[in-house]
């Protein structure tokens, strides 16, 4: 959306976590924004919510506001724009892992295909795509060097041959709630693991993924 509406892209810092995995190539035009934005002029910033929680997203006044003359628009939101193509690479222009990232993806080699299995948060969050049938064909189509990203960790033995990252349990970055029996470990522990779940989806070069 940034390169689309010819816009600098600054994640906020007040987001502590993506900061302590991710480095922003931009940092130094980024660095203090929230203090520039609070100087600005009123009628010069503005805001938008992409949040699909509550119902379909409002594209046509997201397009209206990241196209307006508006120095600062802060965006806060869970999906993505379904009108906007996403150019290969972009990613790595603009931002890189820092090395205790990387210290802990668990291969050398970044895994070419990757299944994304989320259950749901409890018992009435149903995700579509999680049957046994659905499951079988999995492990027999995709071949023996997928690498495997769930929530359920007692699915790494479902499919013995595939690799994962060895987790112990995982827990929820936002909601008080873990899967499988998670052992005390440090908030910034729990964090990277899940940045480097999220990082091996982003660089696959094939995903099967469940809603999520």
């Amino acid at each position: 959306l940034g390169d689309e509406f010819d816009r600098i892209v600054c994640v906020s810092e007040a987001w502590s976590q993506f900061h302590a995995a991710f480095r922003s190539k931009l940092h130094g035009w980024c660095s203090g924004l929230e203090q520039k934005s609070a100087e600005e002029d009123p009628f010069e910033v503005d805001s938008a919510r992409i949040i699909d929680f509550y119902g379909p997203v409002n594209e046509c006044e997201l397009q209206r506001i990241l196209g307006s003359d508006r120095k600062i628009v802060y965006i806060v939101g869970n999906t993505y724009p379904r009108w906007a193509a996403v150019t290969p690479g972009l990613w790595d222009q603009h931002y890189e892992p820092r090395k205790k990232l990387t210290d802990m993806l668990p291969y050398d080699q970044q895994p070419s295909t990757v299944v994304h299995l989320r259950c749901g948060d409890n018992w009435s969050d149903k995700r579509k795509g999680l049957r046994n049938a659905t499951l079988v064909a999995l492990r027999k189509k995709l071949p023996a060097d997928t690498y495997l990203v769930t929530n359920m960790v007692g699915w790494y033995k479902y499919f013995p041959e595939w690799k994962n990252p060895g987790w112990h349990g995982v827990r929820h970055s936002a909601l008080v709630v873990s899967w499988a029996k998670v052992v005390h470990r440090p908030p910034e522990l729990v964090n990277l693991e899940l940045f480097a779940d999220w990082y091996t989806i982003l660089k696959a070069n094939r995903v099967y993924h469940t809603p999520s």
